[in-house]
């Protein structure tokens, strides 16, 4: 029996719906494809969300929370044939390096929208409006290496 590794996409930029849209539009490309909006996951946090202008620790404490949670909801559905198309900004080499973890054995591919200047290089960066086939033929060089 081959084992290959599940395959899971991570669309990041700092816009929501623009974001949202392109996960979903490579989730519809995808075969068996369940998309999961990390915002939708830290919006859950009704009450007791730490301001990242009081409280830096606990805002990051919380932000890892909803990328774990994510990756957790991502790995049930490649345990159940899907592949999963996860969306979150992803706005530091650390938050990167969670997914990674968090999603170890995986096959992790990054597509960045307008990514920061620390994350350039990493996965592909493309536009909005970029045709999701011109991304799944680049899909490749889409692949989360660690370092």
């Amino acid at each position: 029996m081959n084992f290959r590794p599940p395959e899971i996409w991570l669309v990041s930029g700092p816009d929501r719906e623009q974001r949202h849209a392109l996960a979903r539009r490579i989730g519809v490309a995808v075969e068996h494809a369940a998309h999961v909006d990390g915002e939708a996951l830290w919006d859950q946090l009704v009450e007791g969300r730490a301001d990242p202008q009081v409280d830096e620790a606990e805002a990051d404490r919380q932000y890892e929370l909803a990328i774990r949670n994510q990756c957790l909801l991502a790995r049930s559905y490649a345990e159940a044939g899907f592949t999963p198309v996860l969306d979150f900004p992803v706005a530091t080499p650390y938050h990167l390096e969670a997914y990674q973890n968090y999603l170890i054995g995986a096959r992790l591919r990054l597509v960045q929208v307008s990514p920061p200047a620390d994350l350039a290089g990493m996965g592909i960066t493309v536009t909005i409006d970029e045709p999701v086939d011109a991304i799944l033929a680049r899909a490749e060089d889409t692949l989360v290496r660690r370092a």
